[in-house]
């Protein structure tokens, strides 16, 4: 149980760290070894944290757990408060977009939902619900009215993946990917994908928007007719990546492990030390100026995710997540 804890909490970092590297690289996507960065995390971050966010929901779910699904909630309401902050002081703008949800809040207000969906959806089949959800998620991208409002594209499109990880049995998934040949194999998937976007991005940027999941399939640059077909093979293309990532990622605890249970507060702060490092720093001067662009911006997230995961900025949980009335004891009669 303990090995198993430290996988999922040393996934958790990993991802949260892909998370701040691509937003940090996001600025600087006009440098070609920030496109290469930044695609190749795209193939795989949020699909894996969907899926992790499903598996370690189903306790939630099952024993309605509504004041942690309400977290998330508050997650996303303090995402919003800060991204307006972040606004009045850098532009001087009294904007607030709290229902447009383009920017980084989508991913707690998603995990709110699909909680209190699957509450009602669990008493149904899983083949017929993930089948159900895999084909509206195909057909909704040719329809161009859905977007970013609610978030209703991505809140469409990765609900395939939470499913996925909500019914897998996380004993039966550890075992399989502890087998040597998935291990091998997991190297190979995962060091093909990064060579054909290391050697091919100028062809295959386009395929960001695909892999951003908010976009209808009239943006894609190409084959938009064939945008079904595009979004199901990013589906198989993630979960491969998934399942390499969590069979080569080590089950033993690490120095980063107790990091990886305090992904929700990077999450949500992130986007101020970013904002500081680029408007404050100049960071996009300091960096080319470098000479070496990515390795100045790599290291400015893993900064960034390093501090916001120690241990004085986990009070900060006791804000974002409200905490639950304590109910009276009745006493019996």
């Amino acid at each position: 149980m303990k090995q198993r804890t430290a996988k999922w909490d040393n996934l958790k970092f990993f991802l949260i760290l892909c998370v701040v590297t691509g937003h940090f690289m996001m600025r600087m996507s006009d440098q070609p070894n920030a496109r290469r960065v930044m695609l190749f995390i795209y193939l795989f971050h949020m699909p894996a944290f969907i899926f992790l966010s499903g598996m370690m929901s189903k306790t939630t779910i099952a024993m309605r757990r509504y004041d942690r699904m309400l977290g998330y909630l508050s997650a996303f309401f303090w995402i919003k408060v800060i991204l307006f902050l972040i606004k009045i002081i850098g532009s001087k703008k009294f904007e607030l977009n709290l229902l447009d949800m383009g920017d980084i809040s989508w991913y707690a207000f998603v995990l709110f939902i699909y909680c209190l969906l699957t509450v009602f959806l669990e008493r149904f089949r899983p083949a017929w619900v993930i089948g159900m959800a895999v084909l509206l998620a195909l057909l909704s991208g040719y329809d161009a009215s859905i977007g970013s409002w609610l978030s209703a594209a991505r809140l469409i499109n990765y609900y395939p993946i939470f499913l996925c990880g909500y019914y897998i049995d996380p004993e039966r998934l550890i075992s399989f990917t502890k087998r040597l040949p998935v291990r091998i194999g997991s190297i190979v998937i995962i060091g093909a994908a990064a060579g054909i976007v290391f050697m091919k991005i100028d062809k295959i940027w386009w395929l960001l928007a695909v892999l951003r999941g908010r976009f209808p399939y009239a943006e894609f640059e190409h084959l938009s007719q064939q945008g079904a077909l595009l979004r199901l093979c990013w589906y198989i293309g993630a979960g491969l990546l998934i399942l390499a990532w969590i069979a080569l990622m080590p089950d033993r605890k690490c120095i980063f492990s107790e990091w990886g249970s305090r992904t929700l507060v990077v999450y949500v702060l992130h986007y101020i030390p970013l904002t500081v490092f680029f408007r404050g720093l100049h960071g996009k001067d300091l960096a080319i100026q470098s000479g070496h662009c990515t390795l100045v911006l790599a290291g400015a997230a893993i900064f960034t995710t390093i501090l916001l995961s120690l241990k004085p900025f986990a009070v900060i949980n006791k804000i974002i997540i409200p905490p639950a009335r304590k109910e009276k004891m009745r006493s019996s009669l």
